[in-house]
């Protein structure tokens, strides 16, 4: 029975995300405002509300997969569902952090300079990725990521 109203909560609140972020792309924006719900008496929010949470306190980003390992490692709070994992703001806003924790590999601007190019010559993003021994992911990120620019 919990899990089904955690799971309606959380349909609401996917709702209002998408009503607010109509027209919008989903990654935070500045200003946005971290929505939560209350869980077991404790405000709580999704791994979006807790990623924004870990970088306005750090001023870094940290990936979905960091946000997990801190919580399987009990170094924050929250509650697993059916649904999506939960994750308590009072938990987040106190956890030590390393500086090592979220860090993503970082790669030499010439490999991503090398990757544009490539993909220009028409080469798919997984072509590229193979080319240049990378996960295609990094390749959709920065092909993405200079559309935007």
């Amino acid at each position: 029975m919990v899990d089904l109203q955690i799971q309606h909560k959380l349909e609401l609140l996917e709702e209002r995300e998408l009503k607010a972020s109509k027209g919008q792309p989903k990654q935070n924006r500045p200003g946005d405002v971290i929505k939560t719900i209350t869980i077991n008496g404790k405000e709580a929010t999704t791994t979006k509300g807790a990623r924004a949470i870990l970088k306005e306190r750090t001023g870094r980003d940290y990936s979905r997969d960091a946000v997990y390992r801190l919580f399987v490692t009990g170094k924050i709070e929250g509650v697993r569902t059916d649904v999506a994992n939960l994750y308590y703001v009072d938990s987040l806003k106190s956890v030590e952090l390393s500086p090592e924790v979220g860090r993503s590999k970082t790669y030499p601007p010439e490999m991503r300079e090398r990757a544009l190019q490539l993909h220009e010559q028409g080469l798919t993003n997984r072509e590229v990725a193979e080319h240049l021994g990378i996960t295609n992911q990094i390749v959709n990120y920065w092909i993405q990521k200079s559309k935007a620019s």
